[in-house]
């Protein structure tokens, strides 16, 4: 059970307030948006001993390929930045086709990405290019040795 200070206040449709606890809350969802004005801190489970049917990532710099790294403008068909506002990701779309189960259709009909999920294709994409960085490296000193 959660001890501690609960302060919050109501204003049209949004809560602000804080919460002070030396408890746990358990899970907490909300149906909107939520937004915190200082830093969130949230580690998420990673444990070996969580999971079944662990494998490599296939393919990963050919998914990578397929993903756009864009910069756009928001538009006024959503509500959590402001509409004309600048920002830089990537297009569920996209990701769709390469990690369809970081990608979820939202309430509202649009989707949605659980970014920090492609960590582990960006990993894998950057180990594939390094061993071809190492084999390129190996067979540029195989040709400078071959030719002096």
């Amino acid at each position: 059970t959660a001890t501690g200070t609960k302060l919050f206040e109501l204003t049209g449709n949004k809560i602000s307030g804080s919460v002070a606890s030396t408890g746990s809350f358990g899970r907490i969802e909300a149906a909107g948006i939520i937004a915190a004005n200082n830093d969130v801190i949230a580690f998420a489970s990673s444990d070996e001993r969580l999971k079944d049917n662990i494998k490599i990532i296939e393919n990963p710099i050919e998914k990578v390929e397929q993903l756009r790294g864009v910069e756009f403008q928001w538009n006024g068909l959503q509500n959590a930045y402001p509409s004309g506002s600048y920002d830089s990701g990537i297009i569920a779309q996209d990701v769709q086709k390469v990690l369809p189960q970081i990608v979820k259709e939202k309430n509202d009909g649009y989707l949605g990405v659980r970014q920090e999920r492609l960590v582990g294709l960006l990993i894998e994409g950057i180990k594939e290019q390094q061993k071809q960085i190492d084999e390129l490296k190996l067979q540029i000193k195989e040709i400078k040795h071959g030719s002096s």
